[in-house]
């Protein structure tokens, strides 16, 4: 369900030029811009993975480059994190991890986000939810206050 909803938003984002920052960017010049710290092109490199789009599908390259730019505040790459750690696709399928990286989206405009975070959170105990609620606040401040990226070493 979620991923079918996932593929059309990610399609429509990156290849009507919202996320995409260039229309005919080439591969090479959209991992290296990654890889120097560009967020939108770390987003645009996971969904170009994601869907295998001029490269070969890697639902493990996408989860990398969709959590450096989630980790940025990078609402797309939130959202595409969440449905990837909701799905289990590159990563083992974790609920609880998908809910909290899908309220984040939610929070930043995703108005599909909402409806991925109403699908999962019938899954999920009140518990669970109760858990990623209090996960999402706690990494939303750890974020907020550079703290993740100065932890791993990454800096502004």
């Amino acid at each position: 369900m979620i991923k079918k909803l996932l593929l059309p938003l990610i399609l429509f984002l990156s290849f009507s030029g919202i996320v995409f920052s260039a229309e005919n960017i080439n591969f090479e010049t959209l991992k290296k811009a990654a890889e120097q710290g560009d967020i939108n092109a770390q987003c645009d490199l996971a969904s170009m993975y994601y869907i295998g789009k001029d490269v070969p599908q890697n639902y493990a390259e996408a989860l990398k480059w969709y959590k450096k730019a989630a980790e940025q505040e990078h609402p797309v790459a939130q959202f595409g994190l969440g449905v990837m750690y909701s799905e289990g696709e590159g990563v083992p399928q974790n609920y609880i991890e998908g809910y909290v990286w899908l309220s984040m989206a939610s929070a930043k405009g995703i108005k599909d986000a909402k409806q991925h975070l109403s699908f999962i959170g019938s899954k999920m105990t009140p518990e669970q939810i109760a858990e990623a609620k209090k996960k999402a606040a706690v990494f939303s401040e750890k974020i907020n206050r550079g703290l993740l990226r100065s932890s791993r070493g990454e800096g502004r």
